[in-house]
């Protein structure tokens, strides 16, 4: 159970030197290199940093995006994926990822951005026209459509495409209220 007041064997306190030298390594080392060097676990290290960045004696090694390169996210993310957005805004995926998710953004791609989409965004809504203005069975859209545009579509094609949600459905579902 152990002795109650007393850490146990395993636990080290932090003395004034680690400190020292924790805050003097951190700009240019990494967690890792850190560990190596104070003989402490990864962990260890990284709530220390907390503590020490709580206290304020040490910062944060990446700065915070410009206005410019959250607007440059928001606008691509549709059309990129995290690790492009990552990439061009020289951090990590994570961060792109909570940046975005904060803003109340998300990186679902929808309709013709999608990667696996297969018919555009126009069929998608000609079969929801003919849906509710004709009144058209998905039999009957599927044999209209493959003798107007000479593409085969089965029912369950048009089943598909009349639920599928295109790139406009993104837009609308982050601009209006849940």
């Amino acid at each position: 159970m152990g002795i109650p007041g007393k850490a146990p064997a395993h636990v080290k306190a932090w003395t004034q030197q680690e400190d020292e030298l924790l805050i003097t390594m951190y700009p240019d080392h990494t967690v890792r290199q850190i560990m190596k060097r104070l003989q402490r676990s990864q962990s260890s290290v990284k709530n220390r940093m907390l503590t020490l960045r709580e206290r304020g004696l040490i910062g944060t090694k990446k700065k915070p995006l410009t206005k410019e390169m959250i607007a440059f996210l928001i606008r691509n993310r549709h059309v990129k994926s995290a690790r492009e957005l990552a990439d061009v805004a020289g951090c990590c995926i994570s961060c792109v990822k909570v940046n975005l998710r904060k803003r109340g953004y998300n990186l679902r791609k929808t309709g013709e951005n999608h990667h696996c989409a297969r018919h555009s965004d126009r069929l998608v809504e000609l079969v929801a026209e003919l849906r509710d203005n004709q009144n058209m069975t998905f039999r009957m859209i599927a044999e209209h459509l493959s003798r107007a545009m000479q593409i085969h579509l089965t029912t369950e094609m048009v089943y598909h495409l009349c639920h599928r949600r295109t790139a406009a459905d993104a837009m609308l579902c982050e601009l209006l209220p849940d």
